[in-house]
């Protein structure tokens, strides 16, 4: 069953188009998740497809932030 957190850390993924890596039963995807109409089950739309995972089998919840690190060094 997923957690408080896990249910927070998919939203704010959803919220804001990040990546997130789902650990579901013995397997996980990875991918772009986002709300269907039925509220029960998350679509995670990864490199191979969609993949719709019922909440109450997740297990985790990674959230993949992505960092924009290019920075100009040479000014001070």
């Amino acid at each position: 069953m997923i957690t408080e957190n896990d249910r927070a850390a998919l939203q704010a993924a959803i919220d804001r188009g990040e990546t997130v890596t789902i650990v579901h039963m013995d397997e996980s995807a990875t991918g772009i998740p986002s709300w269907g109409e039925d509220r029960s089950r998350v679509k995670i739309k990864t490199g191979e497809g969609a993949v719709w995972v019922p909440l109450d089998e997740i297990k985790h919840v990674t959230r993949i932030i992505q960092l924009n690190a290019k920075k100009d060094l040479t000014s001070s």
